[in-house]
């Protein structure tokens, strides 16, 4: 099959894109390197299955001719980061609006399948959990913080995806829910574990919001791209052979853990692996990012009857790899 995979430099978007060119596909990626790194497509570059385009999905014509031999497009490309969230709003708007729109006109113009890649920040600040289609999505008043530039672009963006499957194109959306492992990037604009690691392998202490009882379900890499690559790859659902476009499938575990359980399981995989940590590991707060949601946890059921998939490594197993593939 020829696949575009957009944000394919990224953590993720590198990770699926290894993947299917083991499974013995021809990848077209887009990148424009402003969050992605070269070096994670080291295993890709030299490949006769893979093509790199450098470029902003931000411009109308990027890859247009290669969508035209595309029977799939796995569309990750945005940018990310609750730093960004707050202090680049127009940019995180403009641009993740602009990069979808795009792709969805290729895909409706040549009839290729569109798996998107939204995001649990699409429900907003749901207090129902665990998070599951039914939920309705909410957002607090626009002028209270910029929290939800990110979250709400992909809720628009869901409508979106819906609007082009009434128009009888093929979409799957998946929302992957904080997925971790050794190419998680690390600095302040990144995913929290890689942030946790960076500050821990760096001599500095973790600072844990809300004194660490808000909550997140992780998801390590392999089980989040198998379950992406089987939205996309899979012509019907499992349970009962109908379409899956216009479905959605929250890429995650079932467990939920406070940013506490996070640290002390880090700090003590750490201890094991032989890194010297600071002498205070842990900082804790009573405050944290403005519309910061308190709990998040994954109801992963859609996923696993119409993709017969689950996320089968447990966070201790999949914090163990990542760490030393870090060190």
């Amino acid at each position: 099959m020829n696949i575009i995979i957009t944000g394919v430099a990224g953590f993720l978007g590198s990770s699926l894109a290894e993947y299917c060119v083991d499974k013995g596909h021809n990848v077209v990626g887009f990148d424009n390197f402003s969050r992605g790194s070269l070096s994670n497509l080291d295993a890709l570059v030299q490949h006769d299955q893979f093509t790199l385009i450098e470029g902003d999905l931000t411009d109308p014509d990027l890859g247009a001719s290669f969508y035209e031999q595309a029977e799939l497009c796995f569309h990750l490309a945005a940018i990310n980061g609750t730093k960004f969230f707050h202090e680049r709003a127009l940019d995180v708007i403009s641009t993740n609006i602009t990069m979808t729109m795009n792709v969805v006109k290729h895909c409706m113009k040549t009839a290729t399948r569109l798996v998107f890649s939204s995001s649990p920040e699409a429900f907003g600040l749901v207090e129902h959990m665990p998070l599951e289609d039914t939920n309705d999505s909410r957002f607090p008043a626009a002028h209270e913080h910029q929290r939800f530039s990110y979250g709400a672009t992909k809720y628009v963006e869901e409508l979106a995806m819906h609007h082009a499957h009434r128009q009888q194109l093929d979409v799957r959306i998946v929302r992957p829910f904080n997925v971790y492992g050794p190419r998680l990037r690390g600095k302040e604009d990144g995913q929290v574990i890689g942030r946790f690691l960076n500050l821990l392998f760096n001599q500095q202490s973790i600072e844990l919001h809300y004194e660490g009882k808000h909550t997140r379900s992780f998801t390590y890499i392999d089980d989040a791209v198998e379950g992406i690559y089987l939205a996309g790859i899979l012509d019907s659902s499992c349970k009962d052979g109908q379409t899956l476009s216009g479905l959605s499938f929250n890429i995650g575990s079932n467990d939920e853990y406070t940013m506490s359980d996070l640290a002390h399981l880090l700090i003590d995989i750490c201890n094991e692996e032989g890194i010297e940590l600071p002498k205070t590991p842990i900082r804790v707060l009573d405050t944290g990012h403005p519309g910061e949601s308190l709990r998040r946890s994954c109801n992963p059921q859609a996923a696993f009857e119409h993709l017969q998939w689950s996320a089968d490594t447990s966070l201790v197993e999949g914090l163990h790899r990542t760490v030393q593939g870090l060190k």
